[in-house]
């Protein structure tokens, strides 16, 4: 449990709890006008509504291009419909979600949360909060904010870093959100559902989507990403370089529409996923095509050399850019819009193929050997780990790739504004809490962070068929029936 949770309850009253005051319990209405104005009524949200909410957005700073790739993310997926008006409280919902068996079966992980509630203001996130906690499952749900009144910024990363930060359920506004991403202090590995607080209105009768900075805020954390894109050399970009552009090669009789194409298929177990992945295309929808399939089980012994097979084809056999990485002298090649481990590995790969292709004298020829040994050293590394160190590298993965990387199945929470104080044991009774078309999202990536697969196959891996089949009420089977 979050060592915070009992003092958050103390500094959130200092800190917000006058504005709670401030407000008046009844307003009086002194015109028939004021009257009909006084409540706006809004129809349910859908999950077509946030998919034109993106579009909207990137409208006028995406390329058509650009903006058809996330896009076609999202749509990756149907999604089943579901009743468009249900009562239930958010604890029981979450328990819908994930049962009980399985919170209680994760808690040995340091900021390593199963859900994240998106809200649009600390007061609100304070809200859903006192919601987990008044609830019959408080111990189970337990969790930690994340917004710009609660801590700084520093000190939130700080505390999200020690061991002792045990959560299983994170309450935050986007921006936080994303900006404690930056800081490389979450653990993304068994986050399983993100929740969109979509209908609640403010005071104001406003929702998350109707205040332009938090809709761009939102947008950001869905939809933005620093993943791939080109390398600079000496000070200048190279797109040649970038492994999601699109150009042809054919390895072993196979044609490829990019690096990105032939490294995502390289790494599945069968056919008919290779064929997905295939057909996927060249940017985006080869790396989120690739996030749905099995791994081969020496992918990480051989993810490095299958990178720099396909960029080798590539540039074989693609004259044009071919000449423009040749042309581009003996700088370090430098991505800054990966992971890490790929900004050091793609820099080196580019670097071989360049002296490798060129082979202007011996100084390419070393440098070529030099990254090559390098390479080989890299795959007995990996081969020779054992699998309590492969199993601590994974639980110690809390940068912004593993919120990439991490497999999901997300759920937008539509909450309504109109919130019943029911008895205190039941906790606050949510009306109108529909799920925007229970969309299904596999990865949550930076370019386009939500990936969708199927409802029932990401349920599968929740819950055992035969228990699917003796229900019919199961919610694998309630919440995606067609």
């Amino acid at each position: 449990m979050a060592d915070d949770l009992n003092d958050d309850d103390y500094y959130l009253q200092e800190e917000v709890g006058p504005q709670e005051t401030e407000e008046p319990t009844e307003k009086k209405v002194k015109t028939k006008k004021n009257q009909k104005s006084s409540t706006i009524k809004r129809a349910v949200g859908t999950y077509s509504d946030l998919v034109s909410t993106i579009r909207i957005h990137y409208k006028k700073t995406k390329s058509q291009y650009e903006l058809d790739e996330v896009i076609s993310i999202f749509n990756s997926s149907i999604s089943a419909p579901v009743p468009s008006s249900i009562q239930l409280r958010l604890d029981e919902y979450l328990n819908e979600l994930i049962p009980k068996s399985k919170w209680s079966k994760q808690s040995e992980l340091s900021s390593a949360p199963v859900v994240l509630i998106i809200a649009q203001s600390a007061l609100r996130c304070i809200e859903l909060g006192k919601m987990l906690k008044n609830c019959s499952s408080a111990k189970l749900f337990t969790f930690h904010y994340l917004f710009a009144k609660h801590k700084k910024l520093s000190e939130q990363i700080e505390l999200l870093n020690k061991p002792t930060t045990l959560f299983n359920i994170i309450i935050g506004t986007p921006k936080r959100v994303d900006d404690v991403l930056d800081g490389n202090c979450l653990n993304m590995k068994r986050l399983k559902f993100v929740l969109i607080d979509w209908n609640y209105q403010n005071i104001k009768q406003q929702r998350l989507i109707d205040l332009n900075q938090l809709k761009t805020e939102l947008c950001h954390l869905l939809c933005e990403q620093k993943m791939g894109g080109p390398a600079d050399i000496d000070g200048k970009s190279h797109s040649e370089t970038d492994n999601f552009l699109p150009c042809k090669f054919v390895i072993d009789g196979i044609t490829y529409s990019s690096a990105e194409n032939y490294f995502q298929c390289a790494k599945t177990t069968n056919q008919a996923d290779r064929d997905m992945v295939l057909r996927s295309g060249p940017g985006t929808s080869a790396w989120a095509a690739g996030q749905r399939v099995k791994i081969r089980d020496d992918w990480e012994s051989i993810k490095v050399d299958a990178m720099y097979k396909g960029n080798l084809a590539k540039f074989q056999q693609n004259d044009e850019l071919r000449q423009a990485l040749l042309s581009s002298g003996n700088g370090s090649v430098r991505f800054t819009g990966s992971t890490a481990f790929w900004n050091h590995w793609n820099g080196l790969i580019m670097e071989r193929i360049r002296a490798e292709l060129r082979q202007s004298g011996e100084t390419d020829a070393r440098h070529a050997a030099e990254i090559r040994d390098a390479m080989e050293k890299d795959d007995e590394k990996v081969n020779q780990s054992s699998a309590q160190n492969t199993r601590q590298k994974k639980h110690k993965m809390h940068s912004r790739s593993v919120f990439i990387l991490c497999t999901l199945a997300v759920f937008l929470l539509m909450v309504s504004s109109s919130v019943t104080v029911a008895d205190e044991n039941q906790g606050r009774k949510l009306a109108n809490a529909p799920w925007l078309g229970a969309p299904h999202f596999q990865e949550l990536a930076k370019r386009g962070r939500f990936v969708f697969r199927d409802a029932p196959h990401a349920y599968h891996q929740e819950f055992k068929a035969d228990e699917i089949e003796d229900s019919d009420d199961h919610p694998a089977k309630r919440n995606w029936r067609l």
